[in-house]
């Protein structure tokens, strides 16, 4: 079995890497780093992607010219480049998720559930902090939270940041993005009511766990048919 790697040489990569030697010592990694061509690279049985939105094209591309299903781990594409995913997934199995973690995915889903029950009647805030080297702002995470929001209460108008003059607004979202440190990954979102604050809250404590559910992804798309896979599908009769 060989896997082509995308992002080898990134933080998540070398995990990733690690993890893969560790779990499938027979499998072939073929690491694919920044700047570097897949014309060259021999066919996989399928891929992990964790480099840069700029990649995209040459990772479909060479995914969908050797039919191989793909796991898309890379956040921070733009509305034209997720339709170019949403296309991608026609032709072959796609897995795509802003973030692995079984406690995120559960996140979302009572994250939906308390949007439902208190509506527009509360407050949201939602904070995400991540390490001072993470490229785009908010998380990937951060947006599939503010979806599993707006799934419960209904479209909000977002408020990124606050400064000057800025009195809330019924109904709005407030999104915050903090860098700093080596944080791995934290999100927390805040439901104020009168009287009472609900919070629901995900600190992630190593990149371990995101790769594990990458690894995870990826034996799932392992012969599976053309289409657009998320965590829902990986999850499905886990937790709901």
């Amino acid at each position: 079995m060989k896997i082509a790697l995308f992002g080898a040489s990134g933080q998540m990569g070398k995990v990733l890497t690690e993890l893969l030697l560790e779990l499938h010592p027979k499998w072939e990694i073929l690491p694919v780093t920044k700047g570097e061509s897949v014309e060259d690279l021999s066919a996989a049985d399928g891929a992990l992607d964790f480099s840069k939105a700029e990649a995209l094209p040459e990772v479909l591309s060479y995914c969908i010219c050797h039919e191989i299903p793909l796991v898309m781990g890379t956040t921070g594409q733009n509305e034209e480049e997720h339709l170019a995913i949403m296309e991608a997934s026609k032709k072959i199995p796609l897995f795509y998720s802003g973030n692995f973690s079984v406690g995120v995915y559960v996140m979302g889903i009572l994250l939906e559930k308390a949007a439902e029950l208190l509506g527009k009647d509360a407050d949201v805030e939602l904070v995400e902090s991540h390490h001072r080297k993470k490229m785009d702002a908010p998380s990937g995470t951060a947006r599939m939270l503010l979806q599993s929001i707006e799934t419960g209460r209904g479209a909000s108008p977002l408020i990124y940041g606050r400064s000057g003059s800025s009195p809330r607004k019924s109904g709005e979202i407030g999104v915050h993005a903090l860098r700093g440190g080596t944080i791995v990954g934290e999100h927390e979102v805040m439901f104020a009511l009168e009287s009472e604050v609900l919070t629901i809250k995900h600190h992630g404590e190593s990149r371990k766990l995101f790769a594990k559910g990458a690894v995870q992804a990826l034996e799932f798309m392992l012969n599976r048919s053309p289409g657009y896979y998320t965590m829902e599908d990986l999850m499905k009769g886990r937790v709901r």
